[in-house]
């Protein structure tokens, strides 16, 4: 039961990706409940002590910190449904984004990949999506830059805990490497944010006109 309430949560991204449809701008004046509100339900987990499978009350605090933290810088630009459902898509990809590094190291040290590998393929989608909503900037290599610079930087936050036990799997970090892990993980979502903050989405529009569709970019 507890492994399928864990599988449930790799379909969370869906209702955010049909949230991204709703154009209304009567739901703005909910923003600071929206953006409170996984702030505060992480820390009633957390005074409750409710355990939360395969990630835990700190790590669920955190992403529920980011996601406000999205939703609060999107919706200076968008209006809430959309904050909502980029901050969250963001977010999720960020929990794989962060750490490809490891990914990688596992190959290397170990000479195949985790076993639950293939799950991760699912967080792209949420990258998937942002892709097609979003439209970048020209020039691209400022966005592939920054991209770039996330992994470099979670290459160096990996070093610390390679050194500890190259083993790096099944036993809990020192708070110190922790932090380090959980420093990462921001960096890498305000670089994401960086990236896609500073887009143009791609709006579907009825032309009259001519009486069909068409992307306005």
């Amino acid at each position: 039961m507890i492994e399928l309430l864990y599988l449930s949560h790799l379909f969370l991204p869906i209702p955010f990706m049909l949230l991204y449809r709703v154009q209304t701008k009567k739901l703005n004046r909910f923003t600071n409940i929206v953006v409170l509100a996984p702030i505060i339900g992480a820390i009633i987990l957390f005074l409750l002590q409710v355990q939360v499978p395969h990630s835990g009350t700190i790590l669920v605090m955190f992403y529920s910190f980011l996601l406000a933290l999205g939703t609060y810088i999107f919706r200076q630009k968008y209006d809430l449904p959309q904050a909502l459902s980029l901050a969250f898509n963001l977010a999720f990809f960020n929990s794989v984004y962060w750490e490809i590094p490891v990914h990688v190291y596992t190959l290397l040290y170990l000479g195949y990949f985790d076993p639950s590998f293939p799950l991760h393929f699912i967080y792209v989608f949420p990258l998937i999506f942002l892709y097609s909503k979003l439209r970048f900037p020209n020039p691209h290599r400022k966005q592939y830059l920054l991209f770039a610079s996330g992994l470099v930087l979670s290459t160096i936050c990996l070093i610390p805990r390679v050194l500890y036990n190259p083993f790096i799997w099944g036993y809990s970090s020192p708070p110190s490497i922790e932090a380090i892990s959980y420093a990462n993980r921001f960096v890498c979502f305000v670089i994401l944010l960086k990236i896609f903050y500073n887009t143009k989405p791609i709006c579907l529009t009825k032309e009259k006109k001519h009486g069909h569709k068409k992307y306005d970019q």
